[in-house]
């Protein structure tokens, strides 16, 4: 196969990836590819400030709004769909937000399987009832190596490394240790950045306008058919 060659644009939220994603793709007659794993829960287009239906018009982009609240998606079923595009595109630009999709995709990700629903949500409910630092304690018995490098507040990855061991008898480091090698590509990285006291006035001024576009509400629609915060859509920082 083709080496695939790829531009990134990589940077905090707020400090204008998408809008610099479009002119860029523009210029070379290229192609959007979502690499923010919030960005493809279909519910939340506001909420997870996706391109708005203005912006998709004027060239393609992939990978936005595809999926129900309740379905899991992994990196590397993203990588597998970001590959799909990538063979069809003289110029596919990832726009992400979302470090691990990009690792995956390039430094490669092994294939842990699939958790089953019950342990993710025994396990999410005693880390709501019981808190992180207990969670994490738990896992510093269990994979010390693992435990050293999140932060004990970090509920999502204390948890699924906790439902990895649960479900497959074998620790996080230990599946990491596994990682098939990197893939050979041609991929430039633009990381984007803003100094942090320009950056804090335009997330404020962010949130605002999301409220405004009627992000309460788009909330308040969805949990009328998915109630249930553990699901994965429901997992962004906004929501």
């Amino acid at each position: 196969m083709t080496k695939p060659r790829v531009v990134c644009l990589v940077g905090p939220t707020g400090v204008g990836k998408s809008a610099i994603a479009l002119r860029l793709a523009g210029q070379f007659n290229g192609e959007i590819i979502n690499a923010d794993s919030r960005q493809v829960f279909e519910a939340f287009p506001i909420i997870t400030a996706q391109p708005s239906q203005a912006e998709q018009s004027v060239l393609p982009h992939c990978l936005y709004g595809f999926l129900k609240t309740d379905a899991r998606f992994s990196a590397g079923a993203w990588g597998e769909k970001a590959l799909e595009h990538i063979e069809h595109t003289a110029f596919p630009v990832f726009v992400g937000g979302t470090g691990l999709y990009l690792r995956a995709f390039f430094d490669g990700i092994v294939d842990i399987p699939p958790i089953p629903d019950d342990i993710l949500t025994r396990l999410t409910e005693a880390c709501r009832i019981e808190g992180s630092l207990v969670l994490h304690r738990k896992l510093k018995e269990i994979d010390p190596a693992y435990a050293a490098r999140i932060h004990e507040n970090d509920r999502q990855r204390i948890v699924r490394a906790l439902c990895v061991y649960e479900a497959t008898g074998k620790t996080f480091s230990w599946w990491h240790s596994q990682t098939p090698p990197p893939r050979d590509a041609d991929v430039l990285r633009i990381g984007l950045r803003l100094p942090l006291d320009t950056l804090t006035p335009l997330l404020a001024r962010r949130i605002d306008l999301m409220l405004e576009a009627g992000a309460l509400e788009e909330a308040r629609s969805e949990y009328a058919v998915f109630p249930e915060g553990t699901l994965p859509g429901w997992s962004g920082i906004g929501c």
